[in-house]
């Protein structure tokens, strides 16, 4: 798992599963762009955990917009990691932080090897 923003971190669907870790870092929200996997921890068991599927890339980004705008601390995840769940947060950073997609992509590869 990588911190690419003091609230958004990228990971695979096993981080997503690391409940100790989420509780560390106080992520409550888990955003899966994996259409082809479940909802992982906290639907419905955990009471502290929320979170959604959503696997079109704008939609995600939108999504991910309104909770780090509420100050929800978030993991976006796909299967691994490193494709849907990356597009989904340099869509967020190219349209609502404004960051060229050059930059947004540079900075989630220095936090992630996402090549």
């Amino acid at each position: 798992m990588s911190e690419i923003t003091n609230q958004i971190w990228l990971g695979s669907y096993a981080d997503a599963a690391n409940e100790q870790f989420l509780g560390e870092r106080q992520i409550t929200h888990i955003l899966s762009c994996a259409e082809e996997l479940p909802l992982r921890i906290g639907f419905p068991y955990s009471s502290r955990l929320q979170g959604q599927k959503v696997t079109d890339v704008k939609a995600a980004a939108d999504l991910l917009n309104t909770w780090v705008s509420e100050g929800i601390r978030v993991i976006v995840h796909c299967s691994d990691g490193f494709e849907r769940s990356s597009s989904v947060i340099i869509e967020y950073l190219t349209v609502y932080k404004k960051w060229s997609y050059i930059l947004a992509y540079e900075h989630l590869n220095l936090r992630r090897n996402i090549k």
